[in-house]
């Protein structure tokens, strides 16, 4: 939010000024007690005892969690008495701002100083949040502004800090990231002191920094109001027309059926909603702005741009690198996907898929226009090219929600988070619509929050397209709306308490258009849901109420017991669903599940520094994205499910990132021991980049080889009995309980409805009733079906069995496959 330049007018040269504003050291309060240094060295003291005694039980029998976990405890330790023994320097005021204050000066009357200096003076204190600006103005020191290279940097960082206060901050961040690994190496207690020794190093640390300011919006006029647009009446009348064409698709739109009728009034509809109200200009000009700040770029600058653009590949690598083999195999939810997708590439254009508990529509149709694009099979590799391309595309969202709320560097240290963590990164590789729900409660979430502190009608209307996307996408994101409205009255209340008698209008206004935008955009889903609401909510009801089975135990007790899980799952609790998580920890690595607790903690500490109600408002809507897994009443054993609080992720990402952005943004200063932030900032990033590698890459296809399907290596068995001149109508699946899905095995040769499967465990024909016709014969068998192999070998006495083991597993999965002679 741009900052108003108004001043107050200069004082007559007649008229001696007596306010001379100063430039002052920012004096941390942490060193003015000591008594307070005096309870926090015995606590400190307590610490090293405790760590000490533990550095004795491990031994040298230590797991290298325990050593890594104390060793970062000792550094907290140093780093925190060092915040109370270094001098303290004047703040750094980050993306430069300076700390002015006035004092009384009984002997300044210089009446010939010059009014074009008070005035400059007067509006740099008023972008400082002050209500009032002196005469004349004569500064200790000058004040150098430095020019935001580019529009993608120009946010401005949080905090301003002191050397002291910057190192209680590192000992803080120190101390949750080895609590966090005490706690992954099953020391609960000690993981639990260390965070809890954390809390007031981050506490004392932003009490010994500087606030900047946040203006309020000098009023309710778009931010972008001079942008063009229709006139109003105009307006009235392309939006009446716009609802106009939205009925007509809510009418074309019955039997659960896309009609080109009903799509092209639908499509019409949007486009004339939008033009109707969005102002254009601003965009306009933003993009001329980017491209000319790109032709006059420094060497500096490039490497800002140059570390943004890298960072934005890195976790792109992490959704594409080894995406055939990573997963490799596929399950009963890919294949009634794909099932879905060959129905409507025969021609049923469903709007809402109801097999398998019902699906929304986006994923099949993204899946169908991509294959289209690529000219590639709609097979299960589609499937996981498009939803490792939904999550590149939410990147650059986590990125523009950081910098919006905390600066760029926030922005980028989050979008390397959110780019490499597992917890995400597996569901976007794995192919189903898990994915989609971060990325889009990313943009919508960005464009809300652009929307609101700046006063974009734009960014609002963008954020209920990017709402009606995500509607349409997987089942979780329906709690989005909800959300919606929470943070817009928070910030209205908050702006009416603030004095700005005119942002609740304005909120409620614009929230409005952004709802509508949204319904124009769901609209056929919308006439389905009218037409068939038990269809469309069976899944949210069949675990909310006791629809499927009843709900064993008080639901208010279920109900707090999973809020209290779910909120746990990020740094203690697992989810045992294997297939696109890790089973057996955490949703996030130790270093993100300290940073996680230290970001916490410092998003309330902020709030309450810089009275605005955005950190407070990210944690809350965090925190309220886990619904979607907590109201697990009738299954209380699926949460916490990692799928369905995925919605959470930006959110969480951007708070990891407050400590190491905020200790990177202390290190830009140059000041004394700014190398020390730049270090911590960088070893953590890169801890971060490391363990996730290894948990993506590594850690997963171990877990999830062994467990999977072994479609594809029985198609690919197949494929060399049918390479040796063989009929593929004389090759057969014998199915099995809690064995492959041979729809699966169909999907890998290239025929989904692959009908071969047979069977007498299935209620298919036994395998003696096959008849060959005297050509040979290739059966593929569960390596625990002895009796199939038995019949089989008694029906062909010259035929072969062997079993087969699977490359990627090695010892850990094989099938048995009888081959028959002629």
């Amino acid at each position: 939010m741009s900052a108003s330049s108004s001043t107050t007018p200069a004082t007559p040269a007649s008229e001696p000024s007596s306010i001379t504003p100063v430039v002052r050291p920012v004096v941390s309060p942490v060193r003015a007690s000591g008594r307070r240094l005096l309870l926090i060295a015995l606590a400190m003291g307590m610490l090293l005892g405790v760590l000490i005694d533990r550095l004795i039980a491990v031994n040298a029998g230590a797991t290298g969690a325990a050593i890594v976990a104390i060793v970062l405890g000792l550094m907290g330790l140093t780093l925190g008495a060092a915040s109370f023994v270094w001098p303290s320097n004047a703040a750094f005021v980050p993306n430069p701002q300076a700390t002015v204050s006035t004092e009384q000066n009984a002997g300044a009357s210089n009446a010939g100083a010059s009014n074009a200096g008070a005035s400059n003076a007067g509006a740099q204190l008023d972008l400082l949040g002050t209500n009032t600006a002196p005469a004349n103005i004569t500064f200790t020191k000058p004040i150098i502004t430095a020019p935001n290279p580019l529009r993608w940097f120009s946010a401005r960082g949080p905090l301003g800090l002191t050397t002291s206060s910057a190192l209680m901050f590192a000992a803080g961040l120190c101390l949750a990231i080895g609590g966090q690994f005490m706690i992954s190496n099953q020391s609960t207690s000690i993981g639990v002191f260390l965070f809890i020794a954390a809390v007031p190093c981050v506490i004392l640390a932003l009490r010994g920094s500087t606030a900047i300011s946040t203006p309020l919006m000098a009023g309710v006029a778009d931010a972008d109001s001079s942008g063009k647009t229709l006139p109003m009446e105009w307006q009235m009348r392309v939006g009446a027309l716009a609802l106009l064409a939205g009925a007509g698709a809510f009418a074309f739109s019955g039997g659960n059926r896309y009609t080109n009728v009903g799509v092209a009034v639908w499509v019409l509809s949007m486009v004339l909603w939008l033009l109707a109200f969005i102002r254009y200009r601003p965009w306009l000009r933003a993009g001329m702005e980017g491209l000319r700040g790109l032709s006059t770029l420094r060497p500096s600058q490039w490497v800002m741009v140059g570390l943004l653009i890298l960072t934005l590949f890195i976790g792109i690598g992490f959704r594409f690198y080894n995406l055939r083999n990573n997963p490799r195999d596929m399950n009963s939810d890919h294949t009634e996907k794909l099932l879905d997708i060959t129905s409507v590439l025969e021609g049923t254009n469903y709007i809402f898929f109801e097999n398998n508990t019902g699906r929304e529509p986006w994923q099949f149709y993204w899946t169908i226009a991509l294959a289209k694009i690529l000219n590639i099979p709609a097979d299960f590799m589609a499937l996981k090219l498009g939803t490792a391309l939904i999550g590149s595309l939410m990147l650059p969202a986590i990125y523009l929600l950081g910098r919006e709320l905390f600066g760029w560097r926030v922005g980028v240290i989050a979008l390397l988070f959110a780019g490499v963590t597992s917890w995400v990164v597996l569901a976007q590789r794995f192919g189903l619509r898990h994915g989609l729900n971060p990325a889009m409660v990313a943009w919508t979430m960005f464009f809300l929050v652009r929307g609101l502190k700046r006063n974009s009608r734009n960014a609002m209307l963008a954020s209920g397209i990017a709402m009606g996307i995500g509607l349409q996408g997987y089942t979780p994101f329906r709690f989005m709306p909800i959300v919606y409205g929470v943070i817009v009255i928070s910030w209205a209340v908050w702006q009416r308490w603030q004095g700005n008698r005119a942002a609740p209008l304005w909120a409620t206004k614009h929230m409005v258009l952004a709802v509508l935008t949204a319904l124009l955009v769901i609209m056929p889903l919308f006439r389905y849901a009218l037409e068939s609401p038990d269809s469309l909510f069976y899944r949210t009801a069949s675990r909310l109420t006791a629809l499927d089975k009843p709900i064993d135990g008080n639901p208010r007790e279920i109900l707090l017991d999973n809020i209290k899980r779910a909120v746990l799952a990020f740094n203690y609790v697992a989810d045992e669903v294997w297939v696109a998580n890790l089973s057996d920890r955490p949703a996030l690595d130790p270093v993100l599940g300290g940073l996680l607790v230290a970001g916490a903690i410092m998003a309330i500490g902020l709030s309450l520094k810089r009275r605005e109600p955005w950190p407070l408002l990210m944690l809350l809507t965090a925190f309220l994205m886990l619904m979607p897994s907590a109201l697990n009443i009738a299954y209380p054993r699926e949460n916490p499910s990692m799928l369905r609080i995925g919605g959470a992720m930006p959110m969480l990402m951007v708070l990891c990132a407050l400590v190491p952005g905020l200790l990177w943004e202390w290190a830009s200063s140059r000041g004394q021991l700014a190398i020390l932030g730049g270090a911590v900032s960088l070893i953590t990033c890169g801890g971060v980049l490391l363990l996730n590698y290894d948990r993506v890459f590594n850690e997963y296809p171990k877990q999830y080889c062994p467990r999977s399907q072994n479609a594809s290596d029985i198609a690919a068995d197949m494929a060399g009995f049918v390479a040796r001149g063989n009929d593929i109508s004389n090759a057969y699946v014998v199915g099995f309980p809690h064995w492959v899905d041979s729809r699966a095995v169909g999907v890998f040769i290239g025929n989904i409805r692959f009908a071969n499967t047979i069977g007498q465990f299935i209620g298919q024909r036994p395998v003696d009733a096959i008849e060959l016709n005297g050509q040979p014969g290739w059966f593929a068998l569960a390596p625990d079906d002895a009796d199939e192999v038995a019949l089989l070998q008694a029906n062909y006495p010259q035929g072969v069995a062997r079993l087969v083991y699977s490359p990627q597993c090695k010892q850990d999965k094989s099938f048995m496959v009888f081959e028959t002679q002629p």
